[in-house]
């Protein structure tokens, strides 16, 4: 299975923690949305505004739910929001504490920690971001405020909502935010070594700054898990929402979370898709997927699709931002489709049989 790192001391095994980075958004937030959705609670034409007061007078109180979901609601791809927390270079120690007390209980990293009233800071600086010309582009900011709106409507910690709803009828125990709290450091991989923010080696803390800087647990990363996890969760959702003879999400939820909506935008609502041009190279998946598979990608190298036409289920997981992230061999080199396109081979030469 290989390493943990290039010094070949720590080896991978099948238990092996990842952070999942963005596939938070489609194993955690899309889950919880999609069960909303079923329960009638929460509506795609409904808008931030509906749900966020503080959101209302400002041009992000209009932005619907579905434009979000397809990351084409005109948000920035992303904020730096750990900058203005810096001076000289270091943690601002007015903002951070190197203990954790009832005032700074965010753990952002090993001896670091977040003032509670911060996140407000984070959310007051999206409000404020500029809104951008309404196409698709991907960010992470819409799906940072979800946890607030799904713990709105359920009155449960979002981290709560989707363990109790998903991870504890499918019986994961790999899976979760906050690892640290359940598992000691040799079982988790690191990834990078934190120059320009937390000053240290990352490992059990999210990579993800602003997800770190919320805490760890956030719409859009902070989840970590093994391999095996997450291919139960794609499984069941080719499953059509069935576990165990129990319905968790009605089948035709997940046909329309999964499929693409608009003309020139390919994404599903929380999850990726296959290019609408069928000869466009730059993508993530292999180019035998399916028009009906869907997945996604995170930025620490993990890549989980499902293919309902094929019955396939491919989760690969990486810590490719060890001990940096400057250079993305993965995307370059195109391994993570190279590997794909392995097995739907393997699923063509088992049909000829």
């Amino acid at each position: 299975m290989g390493f943990l790192t290039y010094d070949s001391l720590e080896p991978v095994t099948d238990q092996t923690l990842y952070d999942l980075a963005s596939l938070t958004k489609i194993l955690a937030t899309t889950l919880a949305v999609m069960k909303l959705y079923d329960d009638s609670l929460l509506f795609m034409s409904q808008t931030l505004g509906d749900f966020l007061p503080f959101l209302k007078k400002t041009d992000k109180g209009l932005l619907r739910i579905y434009d979000i979901l397809t990351h084409q609601s005109g948000l920035d791809g992303w904020i730096p929001f750990y900058q203005k927390t810096l001076r000289n270079g270091q943690p601002d120690t007015s903002i951070y504490h190197t203990r954790a007390d009832p005032d700074y209980p965010w753990r952002v990293a090993e001896n670091l920690y977040l003032n509670k009233k911060y996140r407000f800071n984070i959310f007051g600086q999206i409000a404020s971001s500029k809104l951008k010309k309404k196409e698709y582009r991907y960010s992470d900011l819409g799906f940072i405020l979800f946890p607030t709106i799904i713990e709105l409507l359920t009155n449960q910690p979002f981290d709560d909502y989707v363990a109790d709803n998903f991870y504890r009828p499918l019986q994961l125990e790999r899976l979760m935010f906050q690892p640290l709290k359940r598992f000691p450091k040799g079982n988790i991989a690191p990834t990078e070594n934190d120059k320009e923010f937390r000053m240290q080696l990352l490992r059990g803390d999210v990579h993800d700054p602003a997800a770190a800087m919320l805490g760890g647990v956030s719409g859009h990363a902070g989840l970590f898990g093994n391999a095996e996890s997450v291919a139960r969760i794609m499984q069941f959702l080719l499953d059509h929402g069935e576990v165990n003879g129990k319905r968790l999400i009605q089948p035709e939820t997940i046909d329309f979370f999964t499929k693409s909506h608009f003309k020139n935008n390919h994404r599903g609502l929380g999850f990726d898709k296959p290019p609408l041009d069928t000869a466009e190279n730059n993508r993530a998946m292999a180019k035998s997927a399916s028009a009906k598979s869907f997945g996604h990608t995170g930025f620490t190298g993990t890549f989980a699709w499902a293919d309902p036409e094929n019955k396939l289920v491919v989760v690969f997981l990486s810590n490719r931002v060890y001990p940096d992230a400057k250079t993305n061999l993965l995307a370059r080199l195109g391994i993570r489709p190279a590997i794909h396109e392995v097995f739907y081979r393997y699923v063509a030469s088992q049909s000829k049989k």
